[in-house]
């Protein structure tokens, strides 16, 4: 995950911010948790080893904003990997499309994705 991925990450959870969609306590915290902890399966990719996905162009032309493909291609690119997202229409357009089954990856709601790592939601 290059620096140009974190900035799209960070760009994103300010957008939420100015929106005023609040971000679930302690998201963050379990964030940093998860990608400290070199006992956790971890995987780090650059821009270049993101998955090219047909039809992806789609999900801009359904309303989805453009920011969030490079987020779907690097679930992509991992197997079983877990894409988290308030975003209920990214979600919807992922599962319609078929990216989850095809490329094998998940995409979960926040509180979905604490609950599976235990966290209370």
């Amino acid at each position: 995950m290059g620096r140009s991925f974190w900035g799209k990450y960070s760009s994103q959870t300010k957008t939420l911010e100015r929106q005023r969609i609040l971000l679930i306590p302690r998201v963050m915290t379990i964030l940093q948790s998860v990608l400290l902890d070199l006992n956790r399966d971890n995987k780090f990719i650059a821009d270049d080893e993101l998955q090219i996905i047909e039809g992806l162009e789609q999900l801009a032309q359904a309303g989805v904003d453009i920011g969030d493909r490079d987020f779907v291609r690097a679930a992509a690119s991992v197997p079983d990997s877990i894409l988290v997202t308030a975003d209920a229409p990214l979600m919807t357009r992922i599962r319609e499309q078929g990216f989850d089954q095809q490329y094998n990856f998940s995409v979960l709601s926040p509180q979905d994705a604490l609950l599976l790592v235990g966290a209370d939601a």
